[in-house]
């Protein structure tokens, strides 16, 4: 157990947000070994086998449901789709995809496939031609694909990436599962009985937190049966969402989204819609549920008392600027920022130049722009005696990784 903060103010009654990054559930999830991360992902789009794989469970469903006769006009050839692949990894080259956040890859395949079936939409096409560098004769060059079937390309890639996820998930044995999941509990039931409210809000597909926190009763949006319940914006004290999707969640009419509580089926009904009803995007913030979700994020990251970020990184320039501006709002919030980092190498607090806990900072403190406020050696020597440290008048960073934080984050007094 970690020694309290001295500073830290007594919150009871007061609302609490929670932002998780991959770096809050890495320790926790591994895929033949290595910790599920953005890094691990992105190689993972890299692999011509994987895409492949995804690619056999679609064919076989358009066989089963008629639509793979070459006459069907939306045709998508997968050699195609991995040269297609390639040349925007290689736009991506430049920018250092591997420490990047993988939504970047995902945005641009978006845009080029919208390229590539927008016929009639010429003035998009000639727009996404110059943000991605593309020739006008793009489409040429790849001639055994339909224009239609390049509406698969976003789904296709967004399968690929919940296979990674899915894999790490069936990676965990019972035991260790079941403490992972006690270990979140008793964390979050003790966070909820210091705050009248507690709002999570994870950008990871994968289901720990949603699984963890069922016994809990936070609310997801989620029926008992799976559907979405209609105008779900709730004001429930336990709020739990996934803003960019989940490996339990399948398109549904009207663009809604339902969970299913088995990833494998969950899956296998995400490509029935995708050959029947072609619902390939799951995570277009104006569908259900994500548009609820973005708008009880705000309210609640404006109402909160304290935020929490926890192994969330500096890849989505929109959602880090976004969160810095509460604080510049709300003078008296508090920002703890739970680093993946822990042990000696913290010390080296200059790497985190470019990193979300500076970005926080510099937003919010005037002084600390200027240079004046923040003693890093006094920093660092905090960090290692006791495991966390002030960095600006708001910002408390906690440095033993996300694990730790779990275990004893409630007893250091940051919130």
């Amino acid at each position: 157990m970690v020694e309290a903060a001295e500073s830290a103010p007594e919150t009871p009654g007061r609302k609490i947000v929670f932002v998780l990054g991959a770096g809050a559930s890495a320790p926790f999830l591994t895929v033949g070994g290595e910790p599920l991360s953005t890094a691990l992902i992105a190689r993972a789009l890299r692999s011509d086998e994987l895409w492949r794989k995804v690619w056999r469970h679609f064919e076989r469903e358009r066989g089963v449901a008629g639509h793979s006769s070459p006459g069907a006009g939306d045709h998508l050839d997968i050699n195609e789709a991995l040269l297609l692949r390639d040349r925007v990894l290689s736009v991506l080259q430049a920018t250092r995809f591997d420490h990047i956040n993988f939504e970047h890859f995902i945005q641009l395949i978006d845009k080029t496939a919208l390229y590539l079936c927008a016929n009639h939409r010429t003035e998009i096409a000639q727009l996404d031609s110059l943000l991605l560098g593309l020739e006008d004769n793009l489409r040429k060059q790849f001639t055994k694909s339909d224009p239609d079937g390049w509406r698969y390309l976003p789904w296709l890639v967004r399968e690929v990436v919940l296979e990674v996820v899915l894999a790490a998930w069936e990676e965990l044995d019972q035991p260790r599962r079941d403490s992972i999941l006690d270990l979140h509990r008793k964390f979050f039931a003790a966070v909820a009985r210091q705050y009248r409210g507690v709002s999570l809000y994870s950008l990871n597909y994968d289901p720990l937190v949603p699984v963890a926190l069922r016994p809990l009763g936070y609310d997801t949006g989620f029926l008992s049966s799976g559907h979405l319940r209609p105008g779900s914006c709730p004001t429930d004290a336990r709020r739990l969402a996934q803003l960019h999707g989940s490996v339990g969640f399948v398109p549904g009419g009207a663009c809604a989204v339902r969970w299913f509580d088995d990833f494998r089926e969950a899956r296998a009904q995400r490509i029935k819609k995708v050959v029947g009803e072609r619902l390939v995007c799951t995570g277009n913030t104006l569908q259900p549920p994500f548009s609820a979700y973005y708008q009880r994020f705000f309210r609640d990251c404006y109402e909160a008392a304290t935020l929490v970020f926890i192994g969330v990184g500096c890849g989505g320039e929109q959602l880090n600027t976004l969160l810095a501006v509460f604080p510049v709002l709300r003078p008296e919030q508090r920002v703890v920022v739970v680093c993946l980092q822990s042990g000696p190498e913290t010390r080296n607090f200059t790497t985190f130049g470019d990193s979300f806990l500076f970005k926080i900072a510099s937003a919010t403190n005037d002084a600390f722009r200027q240079g004046v406020r923040t003693d890093i050696e006094k920093l660092a020597t905090s960090v290692d005696e006791r495991g966390f440290g002030q960095f600006t008048k708001q910002t408390w960073l906690y440095a033993r990784g996300s694990e730790e934080f779990y275990r004893s984050g409630t007893g250091s007094g940051l919130l």
